[in-house]
């Protein structure tokens, strides 16, 4: 099956990365660092990566393999997103394209978040010269039978779907401009196969009239 690399920007780039990290899901339930929706949810306010070309493969189901670059304000991030056990684009190569694009962008650091256990990756940083940095994240699990019951809301508050009410302000755009509720929509969009969890539900009384969001 033919590979070709393509490259997109907006939109249709976050297209093919939803439809590049819902495969890489449905081909294996733990791998990888991000899920279609983190993409998604970073959509949502403006960033000067949305308008650079990102790199992807594509085999005649979809992506297999991307190079995600973000512009995170402070720095820049890059992640190299493979489909596990269905794209022959080797590693090195996707690092390979992502330095050309550091350089193509003018990009003097940029971070690469990298699971311990990805040795390939964590030799092909070390051979560039990266240097191990002072964040650390991680990833925990639950099954689903073991979650907590919801917590009931306090008396005089119920949860309203913000896809459904939409005349009051968006109660994000303070951190994340005026446009975060279309760029959100814009986001849902993109889903094609699950359904988005961007849905935004506010808390709100009857009596104060205030409203809150919910992570």
């Amino acid at each position: 099956m033919a590979i070709v690399e393509v490259q997109a920007k907006g939109l249709e780039y976050l297209g093919l990365a939803t439809a590049l990290l819902q495969r890489a899901r449905l081909a294996n339930a733990e791998a990888g660092l991000w899920e279609a929706a983190d993409l998604q949810w970073w959509w949502r306010k403006p960033r000067r990566s949305d308008a650079i070309d990102q790199l992807f493969w594509i085999d005649d189901e979809g992506p297999v393999a991307g190079v995600v670059l973000t512009d995170w304000g402070s720095a820049w991030g890059c992640d190299l997103i493979v489909v596990p056990g269905v794209t022959t684009v080797a590693l090195s190569t996707l690092w390979g394209r992502a330095v050309e694009a550091f350089e193509a962008q003018g990009l003097e650091t940029v971070e690469v978040l990298v699971r311990d256990d990805d040795a390939e990756l964590v030799g092909l940083l070390g051979g560039a010269g990266a240097v191990v940095g002072d964040e650390e994240d991680g990833t925990a699990w639950m099954d689903a039978e073991e979650r907590a019951d919801v917590t009931p809301l306090p008396e005089g508050f119920v949860l309203v779907d913000r896809a459904l009410e939409t005349t009051r302000p968006h109660p994000m755009r303070h951190r994340n401009g005026k446009r975060v509720e279309t760029r959100l929509r814009h986001a849902r969009s993109t889903t094609r196969h699950w359904t988005s969890p961007l849905r935004l539900l506010t808390a709100r009384s009857a009596a104060t009239r205030s409203s809150g969001s919910t992570p």
